[in-house]
């Protein structure tokens, strides 16, 4: 059988969430194990994109929202 290993990395610095999950190939179970994976990440204050295809740790979140800030604040 097939398993995948679920990791959840910044987009912005690349470090790694604490956790993993481990996966079969079925999709449902990839859908399961990944949206967990996701919500505990989130519990532990990381950030996603809407459509979660990108993902930033706590630190890497407040640098973005401080520059968004910045940025509006310019304009």
């Amino acid at each position: 059988m097939l398993k995948l290993l679920l990791i959840i990395d910044c987009d912005f610095c690349r470090q790694q969430f604490s956790q993993t999950k481990m996966a079969s190939s079925d999709t449902i179970a990839l859908k399961v194990h990944g949206e967990n994976l996701r919500r505990s990440a989130e519990e532990e204050g990381w950030s996603s994109t809407e459509c979660n295809s990108s993902h930033f740790c706590p630190e890497c979140d407040e640098e973005i929202l401080e520059m968004e800030r910045l940025h509006y604040q310019q304009g």
